[in-house]
């Protein structure tokens, strides 16, 4: 591993290149009985805010309306920013932008998985992706 690690860097500076990360987007939506909205992944086991990357030309509020209408089915309503956060995943970076929400429609699930409602503690023991966990942990701190 040390080994790719100083031929990445070597590469990286010989041609001067820096890898940006891939940006995403991440809804936390919450419900009047304290809730909160999940998909339970199809293609790895555990939970995922509503959420994805960024596509080519797309603004972060494009891929938020995008991404929860395609795992979702719903539409966004209102939403407010919650925060941004940079992970590591396989090897590159990932900032993801997280915002809260509201939603209105009927809940339907896609080939990603299956939208459902759990408890905030169910949701942070089995998220698959530790910027969602960050985002749902400072929702909780700052008593939104």
């Amino acid at each position: 591993m040390r080994i790719l690690t100083f031929l990445r860097i070597a590469f990286d500076k010989l041609i001067h290149l820096e890898v940006p990360p891939f940006a995403s987007g991440a809804v936390a939506i919450f419900e009047k009985n304290k809730k909160i909205l999940v998909i339970d992944l199809s293609y790895r086991n555990g939970y995922a805010l509503p959420g994805g990357n960024l596509k080519r030309g797309e603004n972060m509020e494009a891929a938020l309306t995008r991404e929860v209408k395609e795992e979702t089915g719903m539409r966004i309503t209102e939403k407010a920013y919650l925060g941004t956060y940079t992970v590591r995943r396989f090897g590159v970076d990932h900032l993801t932008a997280a915002y809260t929400a509201r939603l209105s429609g009927k809940l339907t699930s896609s080939y990603e998985g299956q939208p459902k409602w759990v408890t905030p503690d169910e949701a942070l023991g089995r998220f698959v992706y530790e910027d969602n966990r960050l985002a749902l942990r400072d929702y909780l701190k700052n008593g939104r």
